[in-house]
């Protein structure tokens, strides 16, 4: 998991070369004319995702992915994402049907998302994002760049 500021995410680009598309993206306004939903972006290994959604409290399950890596970036509002040092099982028989799987596990850290910060989880790392901030739900739109490893 990496957790900063939107202005450090270049410094990222040698984790994977679709991070530098994300960035420019970021930087050039690009996320604020992008629908709700999925979007296309000029790499074969990235799309974003405009989400828009109410925050949530902890009782929800763990999420981890096999393939595709989380680049999440608020662009309005705020969430707790929780973070898990256990790791995914990358053969659970969940990834049949998507690239993503739920469990329960320890919480080892949380980090607040707000705008003007990202968080990045690769493959195999268990999240929980949409987490509640002092369990008072609130709206938000968040950009998630889903980035195959």
């Amino acid at each position: 998991m990496v957790y900063d500021t939107i202005d450090n995410l270049h410094r990222y680009a040698s984790i994977h070369p679709a991070i530098a598309l994300a960035d420019r993206m970021i930087r050039d306004g690009v996320l604020a004319t992008l629908p709700a939903g999925s979007n296309p972006t000029q790499r074969d290994d990235m799309r974003c995702q405009i989400n828009i959604y109410m925050t949530e409290g902890e009782e929800k399950a763990y999420e981890w992915h096999k393939v595709e890596a989380d680049l999440q970036v608020m662009l309005s509002g705020q969430e707790r994402c929780l973070w898990s040092s256990q790791q995914g099982d990358l053969d659970d028989p969940a990834f049949e049907k998507g690239d993503i799987a739920f469990t329960d596990a320890e919480k080892s850290e949380e980090c607040l998302l707000k705008e003007g910060t990202f968080v990045l989880y690769l493959p195999g790392e268990l999240h929980k994002p949409g987490v509640s901030v002092q369990g008072e739900a609130r709206q938000n739109r968040k950009a998630v760049f889903k980035i195959r490893f």
